[in-house]
């Protein structure tokens, strides 16, 4: 059986692509926090790419681990030239999580 904590750093030439397949095997295999473990090993070593940030958020969400997803898409906005539809998400997060004022700001 693979360890798939340490899988990636034995690939001295792993790209962002591999932590994205891997954090899908790791959620097939009901993994979800080794997932998010090594997605974020992948934003920590190539940067805050947005479909590694994404792929976070939808997994924070699925686990309603609001506060979290609202910290992965404030990173996305932070850094997108147009963040409206980021801005329409954190609203719809901040609703679901009983925030109805930060989300009409939102």
């Amino acid at each position: 059986m693979l360890d798939y904590q340490h899988g990636l750093e034995l690939i001295s030439e792993a790209q962002p692509e591999y932590y994205l397949e891997l954090a899908k095997t790791l959620v097939a295999e009901r993994k979800t926090n080794d997932a998010l473990h090594n997605l974020d090993k992948g934003i920590n070593q190539f940067g805050p790419i947005v479909w590694l940030q994404e792929y976070a958020l939808q997994l924070e969400l699925a686990q309603q681990n609001n506060d979290k997803a609202l910290s992965r898409i404030q990173t996305i906005i932070e850094r997108e030239p147009r963040p409206e539809k980021w801005l329409a998400q954190r609203g719809e997060i901040l609703l679901a999580a009983g925030r109805p004022g930060e989300a009409q700001k939102s």
